[in-house]
């Protein structure tokens, strides 16, 4: 069997319908895996977006975590300081209270002033 040349033309025709459809149907199988593809990416670089600002906001809490741990010794510093002036002040207190009682007992023994006065007529 020999082929002529319309032959050959229908079997080009014939070919080229074949693989315009088997493309068509490629495009088709491709297309969901093509966009579903660019859906990942998209949120992929809305990830790196996040985690950019992520970094930067760790970074700037590092800073202020540090801050505040110097700002805690401190504080721990300016406490123990605050520990020992209460004691001093309750020592103070003490002393204090011990010599208003002294006071008050050495009034009661003194003469009021109407007494005083009295005997100052007398």
């Amino acid at each position: 069997m020999t082929l002529d040349k319309n032959d050959l033309n229908k079997i080009d025709g014939i070919f080229s319908r074949y693989v315009k459809v088997m493309d068509e149907h490629f495009q088709s199988q491709v297309k969901p895996i093509i966009e579903m593809q660019q859906e990942q990416g998209k949120k992929i670089d809305a990830l790196f977006i996040k985690v950019a600002q992520n970094t930067e906001d760790i970074a700037v809490i590092k800073i202020l975590v540090k801050q505040n741990t110097k700002d805690i010794g401190i504080m721990k510093k300016d406490i123990v300081e605050m520990k020992k002036d209460i004691n001093v002040t309750k020592k103070d207190i003490t002393i204090m209270k011990s010599d208003i009682s002294f006071i008050k007992q050495d009034l009661k023994q003194k003469v009021d002033r109407d007494e005083f006065n009295s005997l100052k007529k007398e």
